[in-house]
């Protein structure tokens, strides 16, 4: 891409919800994928609380939870550092990694994504939220060669403004960015705030698409 040039200096603002994007090392993904294993059971279900069309999804025990916290707490710690010192530097009170944060766990699941399943646009409990992909089969990424919609098993982040603000002009040039897709690797996690909607894409390959997801009240101390 070509080096882009200005007539005038100008500073650009960051807008709308902090959405950040971390790779997991194996042995952390080895751990959530074996605690999902371990809780497949009827009495662990949690389908029927959750927004999604997808049966596979159980809950987390506390005692799972405590584990999980353990090595995922210094992921939501950089979220918290990297919003006040950089996405919003002039808002708030700072936090450095070395300042308590304490994490109340709303509720954590696996979800079990097998053909034809998909979780509608929705949003989450807490403060925060996040999502960690733990088997992603190739199968699901080789579809996206033959649709031109949004790709199969994707997630789609939205953050709209009510479309009857928007006259024809806008339309044509002010029509924003309102939303970001991502079609995940395993390994990879997303953090973002509970309010931000998004939505999981069905896929028809036989094949299960395996991802956990959880929700945070935070907790800190002013300096």
């Amino acid at each position: 891409m070509s080096e882009q040039t200005y007539n005038s200096a100008f500073r650009y603002y960051y807008w709308g919800p902090l959405l950040l994007k971390f790779d997991l090392p194996k042995e952390e993904i080895d751990i959530l994928l074996n605690d999902s294993y371990d809780i497949v059971d009827k009495k662990n279900l949690m389908h029927e609380r959750l927004a999604g069309n997808i049966n596979g999804e159980y809950e987390y025990t506390d005692q799972h939870r405590e584990k999980h916290i353990d090595f995922l707490e210094k992921y939501f710690r950089d979220y918290i550092t990297f919003k006040t010192h950089e996405w919003l530097p002039n808002i708030g009170p700072k936090f450095d990694r070395q300042q308590y944060i304490e994490y109340d766990y709303e509720s954590s699941w696996v979800n079990f994504q097998k053909r034809n399943e998909y979780n509608p646009i929705h949003s989450h409990a807490g403060h925060l939220s996040y999502v960690i992909y733990l088997q992603i089969p190739e199968e699901i990424k080789k579809e996206k060669k033959i649709r031109n919609t949004i790709p199969p098993g994707s997630i789609q982040f939205i953050y709209t403004i009510p479309p009857t603000t928007l006259t024809d002009r806008d339309k044509d040039f002010n029509v924003p960015i309102d939303s970001m897709n991502w079609m995940p690797s395993t390994g990879e996690m997303f953090v973002f705030p509970s309010y931000l909607r998004h939505q999981v894409e069905a896929f028809n390959s036989d094949v299960t698409r395996i991802s956990t997801s959880g929700n945070l009240f935070v907790k800190w101390k002013h300096s």
